[in-house]
């Protein structure tokens, strides 16, 4: 099975912490709810604050990867890994 899902802010919403709490909740979800194995999130190499939140919600950087023709970075969590942190 595979699930992707993407977000954008308006400029607005930015540093209010909505993505980390969206991807906090995502990720239990998707981990616990869905059982998935893993789970993958991918980055323009330029978004620190999206590599940012993915990284707390305990994704580490796998490798960087061609996505719609732009660099960018691929992080993954494994189910059997640390695992996101808890609320």
């Amino acid at each position: 099975m595979e699930i992707e899902i993407a977000y954008a802010l308006t400029r607005g919403a930015w540093g209010r912490g909505y993505a980390s709490e969206m991807t906090r909740a995502l990720v239990e979800h998707a981990l616990k709810l869905l059982e998935l194995p893993s789970l993958v999130g991918v980055v323009m190499v330029e978004h620190l604050a999206s590599r940012r939140v993915l990284e707390k919600a305990g994704f580490t950087f796998e490798r960087t990867v061609v996505h719609a023709g732009a660099p960018c970075m691929l992080y993954r969590l494994n189910r059997s890994g640390p695992g996101p942190p808890t609320r």
